[in-house]
């Protein structure tokens, strides 16, 4: 099982960084988009790669947990219980969105920094003095 998961989550990593290299908007050209380029592709594959391994993981609890037994009703017939399904479900969702979901945002506040930091140097006081030596 552990040689499975690792197997999913480095898949995911995988497919993750390309799909970012690949489809994300392109950054200002300049000092450090590289970088920023390459931290915005581990950032998503990494939030990729985890999804990955929690839907690898909640899949293997779902078939490996045992039946639904007994009434849905409490052990005594007092109320309702949470189907173990359904909990499963719940763990795999809260898992993905919490962990995935802070590198994905991160990235994107990571994408944001880098390609605003390009667009100032370019048009900010430094192009107008640039512009100014030229004509002197």
């Amino acid at each position: 099982m552990i040689g499975l998961t690792i197997a999913f989550a480095v898949g995911g990593f995988a497919l993750g960084s390309y799909l970012a290299y690949r489809y994300a908007p392109p950054l200002v050209r300049g000092r450090g988009s590289t970088a920023v380029g390459v931290v915005i592709c581990v950032l998503v594959g990494a939030a990729a790669g985890l999804a990955c391994m929690y839907v690898y993981l909640g899949i293997y609890a779902l078939i490996h947990e045992g039946p639904l037994t007994g009434v849905i009703g409490g052990e005594n017939g007092d109320g309702p219980t949470a189907s173990p399904d359904a909990n499963i479900f719940a763990g795999t969702v809260y898992s993905i969105a919490s962990q995935s979901g802070v590198l994905l945002a991160l990235a994107a506040g990571v994408h944001l920094l880098g390609s605003a930091g390009g667009a100032s140097g370019a048009s900010g006081l430094s192009g107008a003095s640039g512009a100014r030596a030229e004509v002197d």
